[in-house]
């Protein structure tokens, strides 16, 4: 039974995860808005401020008001 609960409980937590939002530069070169579900290799993202991203993500490019600074936490 507790294996079963902790499946649950994983299994929840994996789809709010993949439910979460992001944006993606699409071939034409606008943004649109897309799931975490949908991201597939190759795709360049646009990430905001304070926004997460998943982890196996390559920061290509940073810029702000401090200059091309990125943070990583």
């Amino acid at each position: 039974i507790k294996d079963g609960v902790e499946d649950v409980k994983r299994h929840q937590a994996d789809h709010a995860i993949n439910t979460r939002t992001t944006q993606r530069l699409d071939f034409y070169g606008k943004i649109e808005e897309i799931e975490w579900r949908e991201i597939k290799v190759g795709d360049v993202l646009v990430v905001l401020t304070d926004e997460e991203i998943p982890a196996d993500c390559v920061v290509l490019s940073c810029g702000g008001i401090q200059g091309p600074v990125g943070y990583v936490e």
